[in-house]
């Protein structure tokens, strides 16, 4: 089979200018590579996050108030359009580091956390829910506070005070804002003293 004129110089200019052929051929690569990322990117952050932080039964609102009695709560639970409503006590500490730089840390204060319906927390790693005692910490807090499970978390007290909790374990809320951003860290302790909020 005889080729066309014209496509005996296409072939030849091809095999004649290998380098540029070669770098044509790595930029069409690279351009359908990168409209792959892009568009994968856009489906996980459009559809696959959706359905994550709607599996956690995010909560319509949240009010922050002072301590209030579990009647209050109980009123709210009451009230027509309100289809669930939980109480819980989320306090800033300091958490002093090994070489001695103080972070934030905002600790979410929950009774029971495995009956918990809104806003709910996913186990990552060692215990869930948190024991008594014991301090889970929030994923992406891990690099900020440079601590891991079974570590001891030294914090300070609102009196002042230091305290030594030990890591239990480690959790997912997608709930929280992103750390790199508040440069807060995320924990979770489980309520010492009855109910929360009340």
């Amino acid at each position: 089979m005889r080729l066309k004129p014209r496509w005996k110089k296409v072939l030849r200019d091809l095999w004649g200018n290998k380098l540029r052929t070669t770098l044509v051929v790595l930029s069409i690569a690279i351009g359908v590579f990168a409209i792959g990322m892009i568009t994968g990117t856009q489906i996980l952050l459009r559809e696959d996050l959706a359905v994550a932080w709607k599996g956690t039964n995010p909560a319509s609102a949240t009010l922050y108030t002072d301590p209030f009695d579990a009647d209050l709560l109980h009123s709210i639970k009451r009230l027509e359009g309100v289809a669930e409503a939980e109480g819980r006590r989320s306090i800033t500490l300091p958490i002093l580091l090994n070489d001695g730089e103080r972070k934030q840390m905002n600790v979410l204060v929950v009774d029971d956390f495995e009956a918990m319906a809104l806003n709910t927390i996913s186990p990552v790693n060692g215990a869930w829910p948190p024991t008594k005692y014991g301090l889970v910490v929030e994923r992406a807090s891990l690099d900020l506070i440079g601590l891991e499970v079974g570590d001891t978390a030294v914090i300070e007290t609102a009196n002042g005070r230091e305290r030594e909790l030990e890591i239990v374990g480690i959790a997912h809320d997608i709930n929280v804002n992103p750390v790199r951003a508040t440069h807060l860290c995320f924990t979770y302790l489980i309520s010492q003293v009855g109910k929360v909020g009340c």
